[in-house]
């Protein structure tokens, strides 16, 4: 195979979301709004699916071109790549019926597979240039998806603010990867080439601690870690919902893309100055996130406060990686972000329909679900507890894993600190069953969910189910695939 036959396969999951974004566009102009509804999502699914299997029959990453070489299609990037399309598909199922009344529905699918183009690159890129390339597409691609809803108030409020907090992020972002550049003389990433922002050991000099701090204080924007999480709760109650359906699981997923790039690659060299910093943000972000959801009337509001207490449970793979626990560091957070896929994926749906039905999602609009919708209740019911971390759910095994991780490493105060949070949020995700079951419906009428949407959480809860006996059965199989991937962060 010649290196430009190598080339154009390895990218080709690339052109097939190019190709189906601009068929988007045409069939936009072309067909009616009628016929659009439903022709866009199949076109969308199908692009999705052929993208997803393109990815898998990738070459050998080994033989792409360069030395060094720019990309690597290796385990890492395939992992991010299909738990995007899997969140995409999420969302295209939501969307359906979320967005049927929009105008211009073709803009709307051609930004959702751009996004996932970002998240492509940058799981595939070795170099600052198309690292930062790839996080910029995703990033323009979600302000334009909040913010689509042409006549809500409350949508351009939440695309503003994202947007404006956002550009900021990214402009201090790019200013820490040009310090970078400034110390090492050079854009690429790998695990030796920092030298120059050490002092001794892996302790950062001067310049190299500035970097470091410049460059957390932008990245933790866009996974939401504590204290820059305040975009959040607005920005998700404002969201269509299954575009804060893709800000959950899929955009998220791709800010923890970036972040492992950056910190398990770039700066490495200098984890003894990094580690303790994402220590005090795990910490934060396990706290605040848990403790702020228990007040919350809105179930999206609830979810969202959920998610950045969940980031915080990931963050502690960044301080377990750094103290040695290198494999066990990597499971934990690639289990964990998967999984997330499907726990929030099934929650925010259920939102959907409860919104769809009776026009709210306050814990008063799910009142009695268990009696007027009692599969839909059962789907979120499961939804939540997987959450919570409860046994045998797939939520349980990803805080096992990272917790493990943190003892291995010696950092048993945040598996501690990680335990009383998850204790804690069981109060606020039992409060929503409890609402669900033990109260009556405000009105007889009963919901009639649509037969897509069943069919969607089915497929959610047997990807749960799946997850959770992988965990059991085929640990081994899980821990060395974390090991390749680990492996891929020391080249």
């Amino acid at each position: 195979m010649s290196e430009y036959e190598i080339v154009i396969k390895s990218f080709m999951p690339i052109y097939i979301l190019i190709g189906g974004s601009i068929l988007s566009l045409l069939m936009d102009w072309l067909l009616n709004e009628e016929k659009n509804k439903h022709a866009l999502p199949s076109i969308t699914l199908l692009t999705l699916l052929l993208s997803a299997f393109s990815v898998w029959n990738r070459p050998d990453p080994a033989l792409f071109p360069g030395n060094p070489a720019m990309f690597y299609f290796g385990s890492y990037y395939v992992f991010f790549a299909l738990t995007s399309i899997a969140a995409s598909i999420i969302v295209v199922l939501a969307a359906w019926k979320d967005m049927e009344l929009e105008l211009s529905l073709g803009v709307f699918y051609a930004l959702l597979m751009l996004a996932n183009i970002g998240i492509f690159v940058i799981g595939a890129s070795n170099n600052l240039i198309p690292l930062y390339v790839g996080f910029e597409v995703l990033s323009i691609s979600t302000y334009a998806m909040i913010g689509f809803r042409k006549k809500s108030r409350s949508g351009a409020e939440a695309a503003i603010k994202y947007f404006l907090l956002g550009a900021l992020s990214s402009g201090i972002i790019l200013f820490g990867m040009s310090l970078y550049y400034g110390a090492t003389h050079t854009l690429q990433m790998n695990s030796t080439v920092a030298a120059a922002l050490v002092s001794s050991g892996s302790s950062p000099n001067a310049f190299g601690l500035f970097t470091m701090a410049v460059l957390v204080a932008g990245v933790s924007f866009k996974i939401a870690a504590v204290p820059f999480h305040v975009w959040v709760p607005d920005v998700y109650r404002g969201a269509p919902l299954s575009v804060t359906n893709f800000l959950a699981i899929g955009s998220k997923a791709g800010g923890f893309a970036f972040l492992f790039k950056l910190f398990f690659v770039a700066l490495l060299t200098i984890k003894a100055g990094w580690a303790p910093v994402w220590a005090g943000l795990a910490l934060l972000t396990m706290v605040i996130g848990n403790l702020a959801a228990l007040p919350q009337t809105s179930v999206t509001r609830i979810l969202a406060y959920s998610s950045i207490g969940h980031v915080g449970y990931i963050l502690i793979a960044m301080v377990a990686f750094a103290d040695g626990s290198t494999e066990l560091a990597v499971v934990g957070a690639l289990y964990h972000i998967l999984a997330n896929v499907f726990m929030k994926g099934t929650a925010f749906v259920v939102v959907l329909i409860v919104v769809l039905t009776k026009g709210g999602d306050t814990l008063d609009d799910f009142k009695g679900l268990g009696k007027r919708d009692p599969l839909v209740a059962f789907f979120m019911s499961i939804a939540l507890l997987s959450l919570a971390g409860v046994p045998p759910f797939a939520g349980f095994f990803g805080k096992f894993f990272l917790f493990y991780a943190a003892v291995d490493s010696g950092n048993m105060y945040l598996a501690v600190v990680g335990i009383i949070m998850s204790a804690t949020s069981l109060f606020y995700y039992a409060r929503i069953i409890h609402v669900m079951y033990f109260y009556e419906p405000v009105d007889d009428a009963s919901d009639q969910s649509q037969p897509r949407f069943l069919v969607l959480l089915v497929a959610l809860l047997l990807a749960n189910l799946a997850l959770s006996l992988g965990a059991i059965f085929y640990t081994r199989s899980i821990v060395d695939f974390a090991t390749q991937v680990a492996q891929e962060f020391f080249v």
